[in-house]
């Protein structure tokens, strides 16, 4: 990885979280990464077909933003803060699953790239940079289901919280002790 891929991504990040500023969440980038060679349009038609076609199904809005990259598609998404926690909306869940189910089925009508895929989650934290989580590796015959993903993108999405809550808490046990003195 290059220097420079980081301030990109944090650069891209950024800018596709600003027209949510203000609101509760989080922006996040949901990357369909191949193990080994490359998953793009090229090598991998069969499989574009049918991601072009979920790409087009209505709901997705402007929460949701698509990238292309030799290495496989990348999903910029706006989570929002939910009384639970952060939650991906069905429309995100389902597009992921697409993607990785389009792959399998790209390989079966001969798409050539036949290495696993990994479901990455990432974004940036002041301090820490570019956070990441590789949350699910899928062979070309595995099944896809949607409760894996949807439970493994929750979780990831859970890790990508900045700790401000945990921070507060801290300071204030340290700030009861120093008064018990």
């Amino acid at each position: 990885m290059s220097d420079s891929w980081p301030k990109e991504f944090a650069r891209r990040i950024e800018n596709f979280g600003e027209p949510f500023e203000g609101r509760p969440g989080i922006a996040v980038s949901v990357k369909v990464r191949v193990v080994g060679g490359c998953f793009h349009r090229e090598h991998s038609p069969h499989a574009y077909r049918l991601i072009d076609v979920a790409i087009r199904e209505p709901g997705l809005g402007s929460a949701i933003q698509w990238h292309e990259h030799e290495s496989g598609p990348e999903l910029l998404v706006w989570i929002p803060l939910v009384t639970a926690g952060l939650a991906f909306s069905a429309a995100t869940i389902n597009l992921v699953v697409s993607i990785l189910k389009a792959r399998s089925e790209g390989i079966k009508a001969g798409d050539r790239p036949r290495e696993p895929l990994e479901l990455i989650v990432r974004t940036t934290q002041p301090g820490a940079g570019v956070v990441e989580e590789k949350v699910l590796r899928f062979d070309p015959q595995d099944p896809v289901h949607v409760t894996v993903v949807r439970k493994a993108l929750d979780e990831a999405g859970r890790k990508m919280l900045p700790p401000v809550a945990t921070r507060g808490a801290a300071r204030k046990k340290k700030g009861a002790r120093g008064r018990s003195k």
